[in-house]
């Protein structure tokens, strides 16, 4: 199995950081690149966000703030990711 890290912020000058989403789109191309892959070793990507740090572009956030149970509202973001990436490769595991 292949590991790979997505950076979630590249500088101009090249440093690269692996901690904390600022912004929605970046994250959404790199996982189309992934799924997109036709490589057979692509057999699962995981993701894990901090609920309370999601950036305000994510799919659906405006919507999922009127959500209180935590687990209602991270059921909901996940299916919104998979709704963006329209990725009929993607299956959510709860």
């Amino acid at each position: 199995m292949t590991v790979i890290i997505i950076d979630t912020k590249k500088t101009p000058v090249g440093q690269n950081y692996k901690g904390g989403l600022a912004n929605y789109e970046q994250l959404q191309k790199e996982l189309k690149n992934l799924l997109g892959n036709t490589n057979p070793n692509w057999k699962l990507i995981s993701t894990m966000f901090d609920l309370y740090r999601i950036p305000k572009n994510f799919p659906r956030y405006e919507e999922s703030r009127t959500i209180d149970d935590a687990y209602k509202k991270v059921s909901f973001l996940e299916a919104s990711l998979a709704d963006s990436l329209k990725s009929k490769s993607m299956i959510i595991l709860n």
